[in-house]
């Protein structure tokens, strides 16, 4: 699918530099190269070709997903073995995400809530006790 756009970090966290060579194929940079980048962005075919990898782990790390489709949650486990072509499959999710509940925003009701209750329970006792004195 076009337009997600992924991160390739090793083993330790650290960003693997990387040079286009085509719209759908990418190398690892040799050191600093005027022309690395960070990250890469699929395009129509959905497929992306990175070359030059070091047998090693890796993690591919979803940055942007595509219109209409769930960031991923977890970043994907990579682990490259042999010096062979390695096929790896992402898959996103469309559909809408929850937000987040809970929180400090939730706290403040709960408190206010409490004192309410308490003060009708105090005002009824009061009552009763006047009543129950005339």
């Amino acid at each position: 699918m076009a337009g997600a756009t992924f991160q390739l970090e090793d083993a330790e966290g650290n960003v693997v530099k990387l040079v286009k060579v085509s719209d759908t194929e990418y190398r690892v940079a040799n050191g600093e190269e005027a022309n690395s980048v960070d990250s890469f962005t699929t395009v129509s075919t959905g497929n992306i070709v990175v070359t030059g990898v070091d047998l090693d782990n890796y993690t591919l790390v979803e940055t942007v997903a595509p219109a209409g489709y769930n960031l991923l949650k977890d970043p994907v486990p990579v682990k490259v073995e042999a010096a062979n072509n390695l096929i790896v499959e992402v898959a996103n999710s469309t559909g809408s995400e929850l937000p987040s509940t809970g929180g400090m925003g939730t706290t403040i009701f709960y408190v206010l809530g409490s004192i309410l209750v308490l003060g009708a329970a105090v005002l009824l006792i009061t009552k009763k006790r006047m009543n129950a004195a005339a």
